[in-house]
């Protein structure tokens, strides 16, 4: 390579593309310092704004989940508190139920005793009819007998006084 009429060698020519190199470096440093200082200087603060806006969603979302957990607790608690209270109604109605079941068991056995009572009270009077109809039956046979004066029929007469005293005995 030949400069200024003198000659250099190989590495006079790495000098010379090095010095070219660093006043084209230069030269672009100074027109792009302004441009570039500018663009980084916004890039910085728009990273800075995506970094602040991620750190306030953070605290959003750490926010939203204490607020999800308080809600879920209040939940736990609402929920303990309706099954307290459904059982505690499920109760009541058991002793309703019961109460009702009683009441009508008392119903029940009052018109079952009051049935017992009517059904004694006929049978007492048709007792009553059918010792009566034997009384005057047995009666009769002993008029009859007397008339006749036969003795069977006084052993009959006096089984059908003592059954009759029996029977009279019983009411």
């Amino acid at each position: 390579m030949t400069l200024f009429g003198k000659e250099y060698g190989n590495g006079g020519a790495f000098l010379v593309q090095l010095l070219n190199f660093a006043i084209y470096g230069a030269g672009l440093f100074f027109l792009l310092k302004g441009a570039l200082s500018a663009m980084f200087k916004s890039r910085k603060e728009e990273l800075e704004t995506m970094l602040a806006q991620a750190a306030r969603d953070r605290a959003e979302g750490e926010a939203q989940m204490k607020d999800m957990e308080a809600k879920m607790a209040g939940l736990e608690g609402e929920l303990a508190g309706i099954l307290a209270k459904a059982e505690t109604d499920a109760e009541v109605e058991k002793q309703r139920v019961l109460e009702a079941a009683r009441a009508e068991a008392t119903v029940i056995l009052a018109q079952a005793q009051a049935e017992i009572g009517y059904q004694k009270r006929q049978a007492e009077q048709e007792l009553r009819a059918l010792v009566a109809e034997l009384a005057v039956e047995g009666a009769a046979k002993r008029l009859e007998a007397k008339l006749q004066g036969s003795e069977s029929v006084k052993v009959a007469g006096a089984v059908i006084d003592r059954a009759i005293q029996q029977i009279g005995g019983a009411q």
